[in-house]
């Protein structure tokens, strides 16, 4: 077994606490911290363009997003939440637009990084697809 740095201990001890990565294991989260890269973002920008090819998703750590297909907002995200998995899931295009409503911080995963986090990391991949599911129902 490896031995946990402080460094990613501390890493491990914040993303423990976001919905995303409820139930899993230390090693989990050890996999998980592994194949992120932690980025601040500033209100106002523009994280996913509807329409467009998916390359990355988002693990939101701290702040609010806007969800908006065409112009009409459709829902507000926060930590815990993941943005982007979808076209990382099917490789369609993104069906919204997700913008920074407040500053923040969030795990990047490339397509690469997110295939690797749903084969070793059961807890995630049911965390997402729990989370994709309560989504569905809220449009309906």
């Amino acid at each position: 077994m490896r031995r946990i740095r402080s460094k990613d201990r501390d890493a491990i001890t914040r993303i423990r606490s976001l919905t995303v990565f409820s139930g899993c294991s230390d090693e989990e989260l050890g996999v998980a911290r592994s194949l992120m890269t932690p980025v601040q973002v500033p209100a106002g920008t523009t994280l996913i363009t509807e329409h467009e090819p998916g390359r990355e998703c988002f693990i939101i750590q701290s702040g609010i997003t806007i969800v908006a297909q065409g112009r009409v907002p459709v829902a507000h995200l926060g930590p815990g939440e993941v943005v982007g998995e979808m076209s990382l899931i099917d490789g369609a295009a993104r069906t919204a637009t997700v913008c920074a409503e407040t500053d923040l911080e969030l795990f990047v995963q490339t397509e690469r990084e997110f295939a690797a986090l749903l084969e070793r990391s059961p807890s995630v991949a049911r965390n997402i697809m729990k989370m994709m599911s309560r989504r569905m129902r809220a449009a309906a």
